[in-house]
């Protein structure tokens, strides 16, 4: 960013539509000294260089007070360089009110070059905040095990707790996804490796196979041991009769032989 530019806000963006092939993720409010004017940048991701022709975004803008400033405003980007879009600067800047303070951003439209294009005024707009449970918060032993399970994964991102609610499911790279879709459309996990591995009763019972694995095998060779003992001791048993038998014989042997030469 040029010393042209002050930044007086950056925000990442929470709302995510349910089936949108691109969303925005950042957004920045910048003042421009020079011309006295307020310009807001955005950041998305799923840009796929070279497949996507335009891209068109509607913002709504509000005051300190949360009143709405005028009409919702249109931006269209020509996506000739997905740079210009996955970096915050002053290019490709959408100039808002002065008086603006938030601001909500959601996808209008994706034209596409290779795939259907994209549409809100056909697939409706079907944004949702979605709450985020970290990886962190699970418990200890639980993230060592998810760790040794990301290692099977060849595609997908795991930095949340994956789970469903009525009409969509979270990945576990944080992005909501309809129902019916069975791939992250962010970063492309399968819906049910992402619920499987993040789930924690999954992690508990992966955890625990091994730990009573051991317990079994632990259990068996204690029994084989007591077994061996057992046998031991029915061999011992009647040598030790035997001996208790030998014993009193000699010492009756020696009383009697003790008696007859006195």
């Amino acid at each position: 960013m040029s010393q042209r530019f002050d930044t007086l806000m950056k925000v990442g963006i929470k709302k995510v539509d349910l089936t949108s092939p691109v969303e925005p993720i950042k957004a920045a409010l910048l003042k421009d000294r020079i011309d006295n004017i307020m310009l807001l940048q955005l950041k998305f991701s799923n840009l796929t260089k070279g497949k996507l022709k335009t891209l068109t975004v509607g913002v709504t803008v509000y005051d300190k007070n949360k009143n709405q400033i005028g009409n919702e405003l249109t931006h269209k980007y020509i996506l000739d360089s997905a740079k210009v879009l996955k970096e915050f600067g002053d290019r490709e800047a959408i100039p808002v009110p002065k008086e603006t303070a938030e601001f909500d951003v959601r996808v209008i439209s994706v034209k596409s070059k290779t795939s259907n294009d994209w549409d809100v005024t056909l697939n409706g707009d079907r944004r949702v905040s979605p709450r985020l449970k970290p990886i962190k918060e699970l418990p200890a032993d639980l993230q060592g095990q998810l760790k040794k399970e990301v290692k099977k994964l060849s595609k997908g991102e795991v930095t949340y707790q994956a789970y469903e609610e009525n009409n969509y499911w979270v990945c576990s790279c944080g992005r909501p996804n309809d129902t019916n879709e069975n791939t992250c459309i962010r970063c492309g996990m399968k819906k049910d490796l992402a619920l499987n591995y993040t789930d924690e009763t999954y992690l508990r019972n992966k955890l625990e196979v091994p730990q009573r694995k051991n317990q079994e095998q632990q259990k068996s060779k204690e029994r084989k041991n007591n077994a061996g003992k057992h046998k031991l001791n029915e061999v011992l048993k009647p040598i030790g009769i035997g001996m208790v038998i030998g014993l009193v014989f000699i010492s009756v042997a020696f009383f009697l032989l003790s008696g007859s030469v006195l």
